[in-house]
Formats: C-alpha cells, structure tokens, sequence
C-alpha cells in the first residue's frame, strides 16, 4: 500500500493547500504507525527481550521510510523529503510507545491479579 501511494504522480488529496498538507501527512504518521507496530508483531517471537524488539521495529520502519522517500525521487512529480521521514518516524514511536504501554500495563495487571495476597500483619 505504502508503495503504491508512493508511485502516484502528482498526489493531491485537496485543492486547499493546508487540508492537502495536513491529510497527507496524517496519512504519513498513521501508515508507518501502523507499520511499526506489524514489525514489532513480526519481531516478537524472534527477539530475546521486548526492548530489542521495539528497537528492531523502529529500525526497520525507519529503514523502509528512507527507501520510501528515496524511491519517491524517482517518479514523475514527487520528490522525496528527509521531513516526511521525520513524520513517518514520529508515527511509529507514537504507535510503539503506546503499544508498549499497554501492554506493560496489562502485564502489571496480570501479575496483580495472580500473584497471592499478603498477608496483613496481627494485631
């Protein structure tokens, strides 16, 4: 999908300059969040720790945002912008933080939830 929008010439979503702008680069954050979040999927069951998994999805989306930008260099009315990697690169930290956080969260509930009561002193 990233690909194929990425060889679109002349890609406009709005006459209005500002909804174009805004549109397009939403769709930059939401795309590569999205991505991440696959890598990290992915990269789950093969890293030995989730922090290097994290890292590995965020490099990997990272790698595929440069090799997007670049390719866009290379058809008819498009360039390619280090900003929009920038922007791809804050849609996936947003997506992996979050996703971290949830899922950090339900561990800790899930530890609560078994680990066995303590023991209240005697008085």
């Amino acid at each position: 999908m990233i690909f194929w929008f990425s060889n679109q010439p002349d890609l406009r979503v709005s006459s209005d300059d500002l909804v174009d702008f805004v549109v397009r680069k939403a769709a930059h954050m939401l795309v590569f969040g999205v991505l991440a979040l696959l890598c990290a999927l992915l990269l789950g069951s093969w890293m030995r720790t989730a922090t290097r998994m994290w890292i590995a999805a965020w490099l990997l989306t990272l790698a595929f945002a440069i090799s997007d930008e670049w390719h866009q260099t290379f058809v008819h009315g498009r360039v390619g912008h280090a900003q929009d990697v920038a922007i791809d690169m804050v849609g996936a930290s947003v997506a992996l933080l979050v996703a971290g956080t949830r899922l950090r969260s339900r561990a800790t509930r899930a530890a609560n939830l078994t680990a066995p009561p303590s023991e209240e002193p005697h008085r």
